[in-house]
């Protein structure tokens, strides 16, 4: 809500109003407005530390911004620019688990670089980057590799063709 972050999705938020806390579990609020989509925003809205960035002159160049911190199964172990974000187990997580060391997430901009290396076995999980149309019949047969298509919560994205006169204007 802070007008200087530059967060990436704040749609809705200045609806919210009577925010109260319920227990160390649970808010309540009050929205202005219906605003449907809202649930599904508060799912890939990220809270940030008001106890770290408020001391900061200019929250966008803070340094947490390179190095976050949370509560989750995972914490921040380190970025390399342009290749891969590694997280480590958090010991101190309080649910159950995690069940793994350590994730990385590779960027691969590639399709077929992204194939190649789920292929290869370099990569384990391609998850909403997916396996193009004519690689899915060879990667159904891999034996050492599950693919399965699961349906999305979201849209993504709607793209109108603006050259329908409907569109036009």
């Amino acid at each position: 809500t802070n007008p200087k972050f530059r967060a990436w999705r704040t749609a809705g938020h200045s609806l919210v109003r009577d925010i109260k806390v319920v227990s160390p579990t649970e808010l309540t609020w009050r929205m202005e407005e219906a605003f449907a989509p809202y649930q599904s925003f508060l799912a890939e809205t990220f809270m940030v530390p008001k106890h770290i960035l408020e001391k900061e002159a200019d929250p966008n160049a803070a340094a947490f911004n390179q190095a976050p911190v949370g509560t989750g199964a995972f914490k921040w172990a380190q970025r390399v620019a342009g290749d891969h974000i590694e997280l480590v187990a958090n010991a101190d997580y309080a649910g159950e688990g995690p069940y793994l060391e350590r994730l990385v997430f590779k960027y691969i901009p590639d399709m077929t670089v992204l194939y190649t290396q789920f292929k290869s076995g370099d990569i384990d999980l391609v998850d909403q980057a997916f396996i193009t149309a004519d690689h899915y019949a060879e990667a159904s047969q891999l034996s050492d590799r599950v693919v399965k298509l699961e349906p999305g919560a979201s849209v993504e994205s709607i793209y109108l063709n603006l050259e329908k006169p409907q569109f036009k204007d």
